[in-house]
């Protein structure tokens, strides 16, 4: 955001709010972004400044959303995750600055100082050390805001802009600051013509800067934005032509460098419309892809600082009118999460090989010279192999052991509960198993370390276990296993017939059934035509002689109930009759 586009921008306003919420799970391995606290300030900013110091990030000057100017300059601790407020700009209020660090010393200057757009070409050197600032050579004698501003090789850069009291002329050239001599030598110029607004979209990757975006400074009341993108390589004083930014043309991006890849996002497009997509330039491809898209709030005119391997960024405009009326105080971070991986520790007989594999990285440096990700080896000694994983510019040294077995010994036990489970359970009782074949004696097999196998018919069976099969730790165990199948619903049969006329044949009734194994409960009650409770029992081995309190009953009809409980505790209740002849 800039005073021209203050006078010359006159088109609708166009409000977009980009609430993504991104998880650990779902955000693309090219970044992370996070929340951290705001500046402690009331209201907003944007058009600041911020550069990085020794482990400590800096940001100031700035303009609030009623036009009030800042001069302040606060201190950003990423271990605390604090800020803390520093010596007052040495250039006084002003916003649409630059600024870099270089070395142990922040500088800004450059910008515009009040609302009646006063440009200026000052530069001012900050020592965090004695928290104090102190005037350095002016940069040209062009005076300008919005201009570009980063560091290579410890000498600083600025350069385009806009400059004039009316009719805003955008400048494209280039001057270099060597801190040793306080002096600045003009560079060859900006090789995208003149144009304002590129200021915070540049990055530094080895010795060149890639930079670009912006627009132009057309009068006529819509600018001309940019998507295109440049190197500048200081040393050769060249430039050279990057493939175009994949992402609309824009204005008031944000640049910054991590782990030697760049990343540019944010800003406003022609139609004044914020963007909240991000892009990450490798130069080793000479290509873009897209990251995780920034989740807050979509801005423009928000600086950013890095410290460590991770880039910090806030502040900025959410005004998408262009008059910059709305601005904002939060901050979040960006990194490349890095979680390197490596199989699982693991037994081998001896003999024998396995492959191991590391993840979450790009370059692999194992213990045994070998630099692929994944290492086949049949050591014959229990061994640990250590590999150092490298993924961008974080490194991490993970380890895995390979047991080795010089023999095995195959055993197994069985039980069999029918009532609770109707398959025979094995346990195996092996040492140094590291696969099991069962065979259970009916065509059926199972690597399974302890199965449940269901037979269908009485039988005995002859079960096997084959442990480390193919391997010089190979065990056998043979065991017969005799099988009975089980009556496990405990069904009783009870005869509607029975003559206790003691000629020996079917004197008593009794209650019939498969077996008894699964039977937890037995209640047998007999009744005569009007009621009477005749006979009873709890015992499934009992038996009625057809007599009543020690006297025989005559010849009659009976009914009874029965109810059984199994092991399990399925309930059964059943009625009848039975016939009482004489």
């Amino acid at each position: 955001m800039n005073k021209a586009e203050h006078k010359f921008i006159r088109v609708p306003s166009v409000v977009f709010f980009a609430l993504l919420l991104i998880t650990v799970s779902s955000i693309r391995a090219q970044g992370t972004w996070l929340q951290v606290s705001a500046i402690p300030l009331m209201g907003g900013r944007t058009s600041a400044v911020a550069f990085s110091i020794s482990g400590k990030g800096y940001m100031g000057t700035g303009i609030d959303g009623t036009f009030g100017y800042f001069q302040d300059l606060w201190e950003y601790d990423p271990i605390s995750g604090t800020w803390t407020q520093k010596a007052d700009f040495g250039g006084g209020p002003r916003a649409y600055a630059t600024g870099f660090s270089i070395g142990n010393y922040g500088y800004i200057g450059t910008g515009e100082n009040d609302n009646n757009a006063t440009l200026l070409n000052d530069f001012w050197k900050y020592d965090p050390l004695a928290n104090t600032w102190s005037r350095a050579a002016s940069v040209s004698s062009i005076a300008r805001e919005a201009a570009v501003g980063f560091a290579v090789g410890g000498k600083g850069y600025i350069g385009t802009g806009q400059t004039g009291q009316s009719g805003y002329l955008c400048l494209e050239d280039m001057w270099e600051y060597d801190p040793l001599t306080n002096s600045w030598v003009q560079k060859q110029n900006f090789m995208g013509g003149g144009r304002t607004d590129i200021d915070r979209s540049v990055f530094v990757i080895g010795s060149k800067a890639y930079l670009g975006l912006g627009r132009t400074c057309d009068t006529l009341g819509v600018p001309n934005h940019f998507n295109d993108w440049y190197s500048f390589n200081p040393v050769a004083n060249t430039w050279s032509r990057m493939p175009s930014l994949p992402g609309a043309a824009r204005r008031g991006a944000v640049g910054f460098t991590l782990c030697n890849v760049g990343y540019v996002g944010l800003g406003t497009n022609e139609i004044n419309q914020s963007q909240n997509d991000f892009w990450m330039f490798t130069p080793a491809t000479n290509s873009w892809t897209t990251v995780a898209p920034f989740p807050g709030t979509v801005r423009w005119d928000q600086p950013s600082f890095v410290v460590g391997n991770t880039a910090f960024l806030g502040t900025g405009t959410i005004d998408d009118s262009g008059w910059g009326l709305e601005s904002m105080n939060d901050f979040w971070k960006f990194s490349v999460p890095f979680n390197a991986a490596i199989s699982t520790n693991s037994t081998i007989c001896i003999g024998s090989n396995i492959t191991i594999s590391a993840y979450g990285g790009t370059q692999y440096s194992w213990n045994t010279g070998d630099t692929s990700s994944t290492l086949n080896v049949a050591p014959n000694t229990t061994t640990n192999y250590t590999v150092a994983v490298t993924a961008h510019c974080n490194t991490d040294t993970v380890h895995t052991i390979v047991s080795v077995i010089t023999s095995a010994t195959s055993a197994f036990t069985y039980n069999y509960e029918p009532c609770t489970n109707q398959c025979i359970a094995f346990s195996n009782q092996c040492v140094n198993a590291l696969s099991y074949d069962w065979n259970f004696g009916d065509g059926i097999h199972s690597a399974s370390p302890n199965p449940c196998h269901l037979y269908t018919d009485s039988a005995t069976y002859p079960v096997t276990l084959t442990i480390n099969a193919s391997t010089n730790c190979q065990s056998m165990q043979n065991m017969p296993l005799n099988y009975f199948a089980y009556d496990t619903t405990a069904n009783v049969f009870i005869p509607n017939l029975f003559s206790p006329n003691q000629d020996g044949k079917n004197d008593v009734l009794k209650f019939y059934r498969r077996n008894s194994f699964c039977l937890a409960k037995f209640e047998l009650a007999i009744y005569d035509r009007w009621g009477e409770k005749v006979f009873e029992t709890t015992d499934i081995d009992a038996s009625w002689d057809g007599t009543f309190k020690g006297q025989p009953l005559n010849s009659a009809a009976f009914v009874y109930s029965c109810s059984l409980v199994t092991q399990t505790g399925v309930h059964q209740e059943f009625k009848g009759s039975v016939s009482l002849i004489r």
